[in-house]
């Protein structure tokens, strides 16, 4: 039987509320995908703070403590006839060198949390 004959079998009052159905149907498909993509997308931002954000915090910091180490490099070399002047610029760089450490093992800890 050809579908525009099986049409007629129904009057204009079904076949109108069935074509208002139908746009309704389409709609809420069309906002369930939208919802779930707002959400992947949710998702995503909260994994690029948790993650991503953090760890160039981390190595900003580490970048920091390098440059700390580096000043107290050049300390220790322009102050190389000075022995005391030396033993605390050497004390410092061991100071910021243990701080540079530290930084690169919880980037490290954090790195390997964020790749599966």
């Amino acid at each position: 039987m050809p579908i525009f004959a099986l049409m007629r079998l129904f009057t204009i009052r079904f076949r109108m509320l069935g074509a208002i159905a139908v746009v309704l149907l389409l709609m809420g498909l069309i906002g369930g995908v939208g919802m779930l993509g707002m959400l992947r997308i949710q998702a995503l931002s909260g994994d690029f703070i948790n993650h991503s954000f953090t760890q160039s915090g981390q190595l900003g910091q580490l970048r920091s403590d390098l440059g700390a180490v580096r000043a107290h490099e050049k300390d220790m070399l322009l102050a190389q006839g000075q022995l005391p002047a030396v033993r605390q610029a050497h004390s410092a760089w061991l100071a910021a060198l243990d701080a540079a450490q530290k930084n690169l093992g919880a980037a490290g800890r954090c790195a390997d949390r964020s790749n599966p």
